[in-house]
């Protein structure tokens, strides 16, 4: 698939990069990896937390 651009879409150029890895990564390690891979794009990281509730112990 590609983009209107002719660039790659991004959930293939992310699971392309998972693809190739080994463990585990934050999303901080995954964002740099991405970044490292293809320089010609930016990457940016968002991160969600949801609150912790009584009944989520």
């Amino acid at each position: 698939m590609k983009a209107g651009r002719g660039e790659t879409i991004w959930s293939q150029v992310l699971l392309s990069y998972l693809d190739g890895q080994e463990e585990s990564q934050s999303v901080s390690e995954i964002t740099l990896g991405v970044s490292a891979a293809r320089p010609e794009r930016t990457v940016k990281a968002t991160v969600c937390v949801a609150e912790q509730t009584d009944n989520d112990s």
